[in-house]
């Protein structure tokens, strides 16, 4: 007998895309916590033999894990090999799914992607209640944030032009395959320690063999994709890609970009970045380079951030003029962009015929803005410190004690020592030139001036190093916890928590013993020794009892305590805002504030909360009527 889950996942697949999903195809999914618990015990949690007799890896603490959006996966040894076990905790992909990648890739050489996965129905039991566990060849290395955190904490700019040529390669390969990966963001790319690229987390992925199924539920990291949706077809990947590529490019021509701009959700951009006039922080920082090569990057990004592109070609062909489609006309002013006028519609020719079109020219590799000048394709990248090794030798993570000396450095603290066995580019020359100071570099004459970086007004240069020593000291990845309800009732009251930690290796902690009801979050965030967070949301009474401030340390917890009562009816929003207080010598404190976390809570109103809502909304009138009607019992009595 199929079960409801099953159900569920094969008429999501069979409905047309757009259809709408119906009520009772709606699963509560275990929550990451859930299996958390679930795989201590692995012989009477999961319901297979070979799985049951797993190890998993652990730590101090417990299991580790690594939580996605739409899944929580560990690390296991099974029948002697190191797998990936991969547990949902949304209706995000099934088994005919993955069955249909599988019988692509055993005709594809693709080697980014792994091609050994397994779907196992009913292989984990939570709750009572069986579900699927999908199983894959465990890939030691680094996401792609932190290996280029790794880098630019070397300031290995040779290696970081030659990431970007084999990201190009890449995405190259996989698009003449006819494969999009449906999320290409940092989170979903590693670096092996052979220095291959590696790709995970395939929920959202398209192949010919799923061209008719419905689209997957999500659409990948916001901060990667185009921000008026997309298609889901064989060219979805061309936007995520440019975005990455062009991160990489820059950060190949100036390191100094990273301490700016990335948040640990992103590489340079943000979601924000893709809205035109384009004046964010982001593209001042690129345009303060006054590199050629990233001048045209940007242009290519930003046409393609316009409200009517469609990704109908592959990142080649969006790097190049396609043939048969004239140049646009200059700009009758400097000041004129795309988003200022009337579109040119391409002419119709062999571009527009081919478009889409497996093994067409849009398939084809172009020699022209190639990642860097001089870099081969054939370059091999340093190996990244694997997963065994401290974080902080991968320039990402902090030191088990605040007093143990950090090897290498970390993407805010600029250049580092590094050890002798991940510095792989060669030693300064005696008499090299000095580095660049971005902002001075002569401009050719026949380029427009670009705004340079912005600082505060009257402190000059100096100012800078005071914040980068002061983001140095004190700035560590760290972990944030947050469990809204998702539910509550009008007039109802909840306790949520706000919990912080300069670790990431006390996950176990952060969630025991909450006193809320509301399904834990957790995210990677920087961190500061004292932090500021507060609670918003205009449909709730917000009582805090604990101080807005505190110091935060890496041997504990620090929390933030509020109770959180719902005043109106309907879908309301609660917002966590996070900042840091990072000391600067001499100065006032300088504040970063760190991209706000959202919930959005359904308040429903009860018979007993619907009463007492109008007699509290109309308690005048009830008085009345009382007095009147007590004023005619007296009248009548007498």
């Amino acid at each position: 007998m199929i079960d409801r889950k099953e159900l569920a996942a094969l008429a999501s697949e069979r409905l047309p895309a757009g259809s709408p999903s119906f009520g009772f195809l709606m699963i509560t999914y275990p929550t990451a916590g859930d299996y958390y618990r679930a795989v201590q015990v692995p012989a009477r949690s999961f319901t297979t033999p070979r799985l049951q007799a797993a190890e998993f890896v652990w730590d101090s603490l417990g299991p580790t894990l690594a939580r996605g959006r739409s899944a929580v996966v560990f690390q296991a040894a099974i029948d002697g090999s190191r797998q990936a076990l991969r547990c949902y905790i949304r209706n995000a992909s099934s088994r005919n799914r993955y069955n249909a990648l599988g019988a692509y890739l055993d005709s594809h050489e693709l080697s980014p992607v792994p091609s050994r996965t397994t779907w196992l129905d009913s292989a984990i039991r939570v709750k009572g209640e069986t579900w699927p566990v999908l199983q894959m060849d465990w890939i030691d290395g680094r996401t792609l944030n932190e290996y280029v955190d790794f880098l630019v904490a070397d300031r290995n700019t040779g290696a970081l032009a030659t990431l970007a040529v084999h990201w190009r390669d890449m995405v190259a390969l996989l698009q003449d395959s006819e494969f999009a990966h449906g999320d290409l963001q940092h989170g979903n790319v590693l670096v092996d320690q052979e220095g291959r690229l590696r790709l995970v987390d395939f929920d959202g992925v398209w192949i010919p063999q799923l061209a008719g199924q419905s689209p997957p539920t999500e659409y990948g990291h916001p901060n990667y994709q185009h921000p008026f949706g997309h298609e889901w077809n064989r060219w979805l990947d061309t936007f995520s890609a440019l975005v990455i590529y062009l991160s990489l490019v820059a950060l190949g021509k100036d390191p100094s970009l990273w301490l700016p701009l990335y948040d640990s959700k992103n590489l340079l951009f943000t979601e924000a970045d893709f809205f035109p006039p384009f004046e964010t922080q982001a593209w001042k920082q690129l345009a303060a380079l006054y590199d050629p090569q990233v001048d045209e990057l940007v242009q290519r990004l930003q046409e393609c951030c316009a409200a009517d592109w469609v990704s109908d070609r592959s990142l080649e062909m969006t790097l190049v003029q396609p043939p048969g489609v004239p140049a646009p006309p200059p700009p009758t002013s400097a000041e004129r962009h795309w988003w200022e006028s009337t579109p040119v519609p391409p002419a119709s020719g062999a571009a527009d015929s081919h478009a889409g079109q497996p093994g067409s020219a849009e398939a084809t590799s172009f020699p022209v803005m190639d990642g860097s000048a001089g870099v081969s394709a054939a370059a091999s990248l340093p190996a990244p410190p694997p997963l065994s090794a401290p974080l902080s030798s991968a320039g990402t993570g902090s030191p088990t004690k605040p007093t143990t000396a950090r090897v290498g450095g970390t993407w805010w603290t600029g250049s580092g020592t590094g050890s002798a066995q991940a510095r792989t580019g060669p030693a300064p020359t005696p008499g090299a030139p000095a580095p660049r100071v971005r902002g001075h570099r002569p401009r050719p004459d026949h380029r427009r001036p670009r705004p340079p970086a912005t600082r505060p007004q009257g402190t000059g240069g100096s100012y800078d190093n005071l914040v980068r020593r002061a983001f140095a000291e004190t700035v560590h990845p760290g972990r944030l916890l947050f469990n809204p309800p998702n539910q509550m009732r009008l007039g109802q009251t909840e306790r949520v928590e706000v919990r912080l930690t300069r670790t990431l290796t006390l996950d176990a902690e952060l969630l025991e013993h909450l006193h809320g009801r509301g399904e834990p979050q957790l995210e990677e965030i920087p961190t500061a020794p004292l932090m500021a967070v507060t609670l918003k949301g205009d449909g709730f009474r917000i009582s805090a009892y604990s101080d807005e401030e505190q110091i935060v340390t890496h041997e504990g917890l620090t929390m933030w305590e509020y109770d959180i009562r719902a005043l109106k009816r309907g879908q309301q929003r609660l917002v966590t805002c996070v900042s840091l207080r990072i000391p600067v010598a001499g100065q006032p404190f300088e504040h970063k504030s760190i991209p706000v976390r959202e919930a959005t809570i359904d308040v429903q109103v009860g018979a007993p909360a619907l009463v007492a809502y109008l007699v509290v909304g109309n308690w005048q009138w009830f008085i009345g009527t009382a007095i009147a009607i007590a004023a005619v019992l007296v009248a009548v009595l007498h």
